[in-house]
């Protein structure tokens, strides 16, 4: 079994992050990934190097694709000829984006944070990093009248990643974080509509 074949690498990242979601940080080790993932624990460590390695690729893919879905779907969804659809196609977007970090966020990111330090300042470092993908709505957003002109998108990214990260302190159980997430959102998003 060839430790760069593709197969096997995502094989060995489903079976982690399997783990990962359904255990926890902390409710499972690499000889339960080797036995998922049919390898030998030799093997299993030439391909993931150790199990923290795996566990930040996982949550810097979680937080990745989350943010990115979000703004592709406003890009592919916005009517700025109609306001109404307009800000129900937000509302969607902040309501699927609330859901699925529901799964990982308030559960998964905290264990993460506890259990690998390090790895906090590079999610954080990604999230800053993404809030650029939003800078493109806001520019269309501004340039359609949707959103009031002295908006500055930095701000309101910087108060989104701080409502995101408190309600992650806050240990909220998935409901209550996606409850209140959505609510924030909804608050901000109110209040910068020209």
């Amino acid at each position: 079994m060839k430790v760069d074949n593709q197969h096997v690498q995502q094989k060995v990242y489903d079976c982690a992050k399997k783990l990962l979601f359904s255990h926890g940080v902390r409710g499972w080790n690499t000889d339960m990934l080797a036995e998922e993932s049919g390898m030998a624990k030799n093997t299993l460590y030439k391909i993931i190097g150790s199990k923290e390695k795996i566990v930040e690729q996982i949550a810097l893919d979680q937080v990745r694709e989350n943010a990115e879905s979000v703004v592709t779907f406003l890009l592919k969804n916005m009517d700025w000829t109609d306001k109404q659809k307009t800000m129900q196609a937000v509302q969607t977007a902040m309501e699927q984006f609330t859901g699925n970090m529901s799964h990982f966020e308030p559960v998964i990111l905290p264990q993460i944070y506890r259990q690998y330090p390090a790895i906090e300042p590079k999610i954080n470092a990604l999230v800053k990093d993404l809030s650029l993908l939003a800078y493109e709505f806001f520019s269309l957003a501004k340039q359609h009248g949707f959103i009031r002109q002295d908006v500055d998108p930095e701000v309101v990214m910087d108060m989104a990643r701080a409502m995101v990260a408190h309600y992650i302190q806050q240990g909220a159980d998935k409901a209550l974080f996606e409850d209140r997430l959505k609510k924030a959102f909804d608050y901000v998003l109110r209040g910068i509509m020209a």
